[in-house]
């Protein structure tokens, strides 16, 4: 008898204990990601005060891939003979922009929280590459695009640089993050923002902005799509919709 009151009073600690448990690891995983986030913050200050303020761009043509050989050079590595198509494409981190001003870049890139594991996931380049999303408005693809800092130097502080993120190319897969753009009315398949953290009303995506602050943001408009339980959709900022991306 005695030891079925026992038996009886751990599994009412057990159940009281466990959310507590599982909600204690949910807050050391944002801890963990908003770390990651402001050292690519750090390391692209870093790269911004050696390379004249211009911002290294999301990806580089083939033909400027140089003393790389043929292939795209993105922000989180090069793809040697890229672009490539399907998945599982090879890609080597170790010469991405920011590896020369970021310790460990390889595991900062990803978030604890980004559901690599989900049946829906797509994998692009083997093993992880990046789960957080790269303002695309700082670095265009175009090369005659200014990507210099000096235009948004009176609002450091309001434009985002890295965010949780999630990518949609086609069907119901989805990728990892790798870019951040802003999509009226978030119609259209492209790179969002991920609110995968829990917080206390809703799922929040964590962001780091120019001035290298962190901070967390919730869905406040429209969802692309929900991924893993987390929503999928666009920044926002008190100054209008899409100034958070520097329009």
């Amino acid at each position: 008898m005695e030891l079925l009151i026992v038996v009886g009073i751990l599994g009412v600690l057990v159940g009281i204990l466990l959310p507590s448990l599982a909600a204690a690891r949910g807050r050391a995983r944002k801890t963990v990601c908003a770390a990651n986030l402001r050292t690519l913050g750090l390391g692209t200050t870093m790269y911004l005060e050696e390379n004249e303020g211009d911002f290294f761009r999301y990806y580089l043509p083939c033909d400027a891939a140089y003393g790389l050989g043929a292939g795209r050079l993105w922000w989180f590595g090069f793809e040697a003979g890229g672009p490539g198509t399907g998945t599982n494409r090879s890609l080597n981190k170790g010469v991405s922009p920011l590896a020369p001003y970021t310790a460990g870049l390889d595991a900062r890139m990803q978030c604890p929280d980004f559901p690599y594991g989900d049946p829906s996931f797509n994998a692009k380049f083997e093993g992880r590459a990046a789960s957080y999303g790269y303002n695309l408005k700082l670095g265009p693809t175009s090369l005659t695009t200014d990507s210099n800092r000096r235009q948004y130097a009176d609002r450091l502080k309001d434009v985002v640089v890295f965010v949780d993120g999630v990518h949609f190319d086609f069907g119901t897969t989805f990728n990892e993050g790798h870019y951040l753009q802003y999509w009226p009315g978030a119609a259209a398949a492209s790179g969002y923002a991920h609110f995968r953290h829990p917080a206390k009303v809703k799922g929040e995506a964590q962001l780091v902005y120019l001035d290298g602050h962190v901070e967390g943001q919730q869905l406040s408009g429209a969802s692309f799509r929900t991924v893993a339980g987390g929503a999928a959709g666009n920044l926002v900022s008190p100054d209008g919709l899409n100034r958070i991306y520097g329009y």
